[in-house]
């Protein structure tokens, strides 16, 4: 006998919802539904599977980390409900099979939909109805009074104008996401005090801003500002994009796109409506924060710049540059190198044409405003790039009046400088603190019968990770890698490869070359990866010629940097092109005895201080790194 139709629907105190939604919107859901103490959340996550909770323990949960309202249900940590086929059994035995079940629930399927759920017994405690805005106020308030401030960006503005048209663009927050943006980031701020405002930076393409840039904007639900916009001309399609900077420090983004005139030439492109984001994260404490935060997006040719900083208070920007051939310089630095051999006065002569080529496409406000702040500080400044262009070694920018006379004039040696992809797909802001708790050294000394050059120290590398650190030891195999790739993850994992690599640019192509003659390219290496899960390697440090080299794909950085940090890395290292087998040993050797040992110093600092062991006479080793990452970030073991 099935389970009856009366018996299942008699107390409806329960809420349906999608794995992708989130948690925020069913809450919203409850308050329209009016409901009541003891209901429960029941999540369909696909192949006949459901999540259950207690609202009384989401309550539990939130408070312990508000920034999950705004993270989507398949991706919270709830139990699987008990499931069962409506005519599998009758009533009676439904509701003892309930009694065991932690919930004291079932949930009733039939042919594997869902029908209703099954409680034990009879109608279920708890009647009082409660205010659901109240409820997620107080999930966003701590046990000490402490506040949050969470919101999706709203970003209004028509989605067609005519050629000539002025028009407004409207920036506020809402509650859920906006499906109609191009892009949508999630904003969480921690205890901000009463009078704290954004800063709101309009970023346009192929638009005019009529009436500034910047806009002060406070943090509330209700709070808007306006900006007045016109097409530029010959346009057909612009977008308009809003960075939120909080504490001189960028917090979430929206994009916008419109299209102008009439016809088929201003039809936006298909893009993918906007989701919950989990790869967003709380901007780092003020004693992390950076002492110049740059942020680089594409638009077009250009690239359009803009500067923040606490000290002095800076908040500059957009300001647009031409960018051109940006892959074949990459690929012009690494030939002209090689033909040097990596070393001496004609390979400096070499970087430093470079780095001023690099500097002259740089606006001149960022050295102003570079200088201002390291006036301020009264120290060497940090500096954070958030970028979208990942060909162009910005490390490499010669200052013409360098910061300090006595170190090499590089903008990397100048600063402690940490770079990050600017990308809807990687966390942000990236953290400052990685707990290590497992190390892997892969190496191979190569030689006779690999066709490669022997690499005398990478062996020694290895066992130096072995014997200080308590690396695990891997051959630089397809066959030993396999075992470690496709193995159980462990958060923390940092994995180091002192072997041969190859990087070009103009082919798209990088890769590990292997012992046993085989390739290892960054996706096989990396896999799949979605923000929320833990990665397969939370840092990666490749001790192997050119693969710091960026590569794209599908319009988006690729190469191993580019899918390293895709692939939920917190941190990487790797060289632009041909390192010296000694010198990088040397390098990785300080290197994990700073960070890992002793005073556990900051991963750009030790970085920062390698790069000022170069000389102009010798290997170019030391500048060839290149490091994505928080200046901050810091490796505890």
């Amino acid at each position: 006998m099935p389970i009856s139709d009366e018996r299942l629907n008699e107390w409806r105190n329960f809420l349906i919802a999608s794995k992708d939604d989130i948690l925020n919107n069913a809450l919203l859901r409850l308050q329209q539904a009016g409901g009541k103490n003891g209901w429960h959340l029941i999540v369909e996550s696909g192949a006949g599977e459901f999540l259950v909770i207690l609202f009384d323990a989401l309550a539990d949960m939130l408070k312990a980390d508000p920034r999950l309202v705004l993270r989507p249900l398949a991706l919270l940590d709830l139990p699987k409900a008990k499931v069962v086929e409506k005519a599998s059994m009758g009533t009676a035995v439904a509701e003892e099979t309930a009694r065991g079940e932690n919930n004291k629930l079932i949930v009733v399927t039939q042919n594997g939909t869902f029908v209703g759920v099954l409680y034990e017994g009879a109608k279920r405690s708890g009647e009082a109805a409660i205010n659901v805005a109240s409820f997620i106020q107080s999930v966003k308030m701590g046990n000490g009074g402490e506040t949050h401030f969470d919101a999706y960006p709203s970003l209004d503005a028509p989605d067609q104008v005519a050629p000539d048209e002025t028009f407004q663009v409207t920036v506020g927050f809402r509650a859920d996401v906006d499906p109609d943006l191009l892009e949508s980031q999630p904003i969480h701020i921690e205890n901000p005090p009463p009078e704290a405002k954004f800063l709101i930076m309009l970023v346009v393409d192929g638009l005019k801003v009529l009436d500034g840039n910047h806009r002060p904007l406070s943090l509330s639900m209700e709070a808007k500002v306006t900006f007045t916009c016109q097409p530029k001309p010959g346009v057909s399609y612009a977008t308009v994009s809003v960075h939120f900077i909080y504490d001189e420090q960028m917090v979430g983004m929206a994009k916008r796109g419109i299209a102008v005139g009439a016809g088929a030439g201003a039809t936006p492109p298909q893009q993918p409506a906007a989701k919950p984001n989990p790869c967003r994260m709380s901007l780092p404490s003020a004693e992390n924060r950076p002492d110049l935060q740059v942020t680089i997006t594409q638009s077009g040719g250009q690239l359009q710049w803009t500067f923040v900083a606490p000290k002095p208070k800076i908040q500059l920007g957009p300001i647009a540059t031409e960018l051109a051939d940006a892959r074949e310089f990459a690929g012009d630095l690494i030939s002209e190198l090689r033909k040097q051999n990596y070393k001496g006065f004609f390979a400096a002569q070499t970087l430093e044409n470079k780095g001023q080529d690099i500097a002259d496409i740089m606006p001149p406000e960022f050295f102003d405003a570079l200088r201002q702040v390291h006036a301020s500080v009264k120290r060497m400044p940090t500096l954070l790039l958030l970028t979208e262009e990942t060909y162009v070694p910005w490390e490499l920018a010669l200052l013409d009046e360098p910061l300090d006379a006595n170190l090499p004039p590089f903008l990397a040696a100048q600063t402690i400088m940490g770079r990050w992809l600017l990308h809807e797909k990687v966390a942000f802001p990236p953290p400052t603190a990685i707990e290590v708790k497992r190390v892997t050294a892969v190496a191979a000394k190569y030689g006779l019968g690999t066709d490669m050059k022997e690499l005398k120290e990478a062996i020694a590398e290895r066992a130096m990770l072995v014997d200080q650190h308590g690396a695990q030891p891997l051959e630089a195999t397809q066959a030993d890698l396999v075992k470690v790739i496709s193995g159980e993850k462990t958060a923390g994992h940092l994995i180091h490869f002192a072997v041969h690599g190859l990087s070009d640019p103009d082919a798209n192509d990088q890769a590990l070359l292997l012992a046993d003659k085989n390739k290892l390219t960054p996706g096989a290496l990396i896999g799949r990866y979605k923000c929320g899960q833990t990665p397969l390697f939370s840092f990666v440090f490749l001790n192997a010629c050119q693969v710091g080299t960026a590569g794209s794909s599908l319009g988006q950085a690729a190469g191993f940097p580019g899918d390293v940090i895709r692939g939920g890395a917190m941190g990487f290292i790797a060289p632009l092109w041909e390192v010296h087998d000694e010198v990088a040993y040397a390098f990785a050797e300080e290197f994990y005895k700073s960070t890992l040992k002793g005073e556990h110093k900051r991963v750009a600092e030790v970085l920062q201080a390698e790069r000022c062991k170069y000389d102009r006479n010798d290997s170019t080793t030391p500048v060839a790194y290149i490091y994505y990452g928080h200046p901050a970030l810091r490796l505890q073991k």
